[in-house]
């Protein structure tokens, strides 16, 4: 599984970026047809932002939280599939994607 990481207005520290792949090869274990994976981690005045998207031929999984100085962690609920439609099918015309 190739795993490619983002850091917008931050910098990824190798801790973190090995922690990230031992997680995401557990992942691709339990889902051997992941192929790639994207990790995403964002800073702001007083909040971090963390997403993950997995990616395979038939799904597309994400999830994503934020964490600011003033309390616990806010997510955004947890993991989300996004099934990719076949090309055409989509209701605009477009792709689906």
């Amino acid at each position: 599984m190739k795993i490619e990481f983002t850091g917008r207005q931050t910098g990824i520290p190798d801790e973190l970026r090995r922690l990230a792949e031992r997680k995401l090869q557990k992942v691709g274990r339990l889902l051997p047809a992941v192929t790639r994976a994207h990790v995403i981690l964002a800073a702001d005045k007083h909040r971090q932002v963390a997403e993950v998207s997995v990616h395979s031929r038939h799904m597309d999984l994400a999830a994503g939280g934020a964490m600011g100085n003033a309390g616990p962690p806010r997510g955004r609920g947890g993991i989300r599939p996004r099934a990719r439609s076949a090309p055409g099918s989509h209701p605009s015309g477009g792709t689906g994607r």
